[in-house]
């Protein structure tokens, strides 16, 4: 069976079986019978972008505080600290946001009022954690390919990385571009650009590998041509840490180059 209401709290839950915890309490859920709703074959669901969805680019605009809003946590830097410190103003125990925190990417808040909201937010930007804030209803089962629009014109290789990937890591994004082929050391992956985050995409022993990295985290971009293409050397806040991706088509180079600094500098404005 798929559960309405959190047995804990009463709160009203996500009706997708994706949640291992409650979103408004942090209590963890008794697991949903294998052979009830969760195999029938859902509806198709309409696009993300159709519905009212994340504040998508700067940080979030909270207008009425009789909305309710919900928060997807997708990166994390320091896991201890950043559970330590939510435990402080999520109203749940510490053990059950430390759960929370560990099963990022994830819905941490769900319907939530706009104080709780801001809260959570205030520390992730000073946790550099990668996230998006979605306003009323959403879907959150949508497949990724009906996200993105041109999705089936991508090579196999591009939508089979994607598919991979968790659900709830584009949950609220805007897609922007699309890379694929992009070189990282010795790796060859998909560079996925939104509107508040740079995602790397990989495969990595049969099993996808990614890492998502919120604008407001890179100080700087440097570009460094290198036959018909080029490296965009992808300098992080974080003391010590950097990126290069090679691209080689010249055209989809100098597109990954002005739209990272653009995005960084709409969310530096902010």
């Amino acid at each position: 069976m798929v559960y309405k209401f959190c047995p804990a709290c009463g709160g009203k839950l996500p009706q997708d079986g994706i949640c291992k915890f409650c979103p408004h309490c942090g209590q963890s859920l008794p697991v949903q019978d294998e052979y009830g709703t969760l195999t029938q074959q859902p509806e198709p669901s309409p696009p993300l972008c159709s519905i009212p969805t994340s504040v998508s680019e700067g940080k979030p605009a909270f207008v009425n505080n009789r909305e309710q809003f919900s928060v997807v946590l997708k990166s994390i830097r320091n896991k201890d600290r950043l559970a330590g410190r939510l435990s402080q103003v999520l109203k749940r125990t510490a053990i059950a946001t430390r759960m929370a925190v560990d099963l990022a990417p994830c819905l941490i808040l769900y319907k939530s009022k706009a104080e709780d909201v801001k809260s959570a937010v205030a520390i992730f930007e000073e946790e550099g954690s990668a996230y998006t804030v979605i306003n009323g209803d959403f879907e959150t089962t949508t497949p990724v390919k009906q996200l993105i629009a041109g999705y089936h014109q991508l090579d196999r290789e591009s939508q089979l990385l994607l598919e991979a990937t968790p659900a709830a890591l584009w949950l609220g994004e805007e897609f922007r571009l699309i890379i694929p082929d992009v070189g990282l050391e010795n790796e060859r992956g998909l560079l996925v650009i939104t509107g508040r985050n740079l995602c790397f995409i990989a495969s990595q022993a049969g099993k996808s590998r990614w890492n998502i990295t919120p604008y407001s985290q890179i100080a700087e971009i440097i570009e460094k041509q290198d036959g018909s293409g080029g490296f965009v050397e992808v300098i992080y806040r974080e003391f010590g840490r950097e990126d290069a991706f090679f691209i080689a088509d010249e055209l989809l180079f100098r597109q990954v180059c002005d739209e990272l600094r653009n995005a960084i500098e709409q969310i530096a404005s902010v």
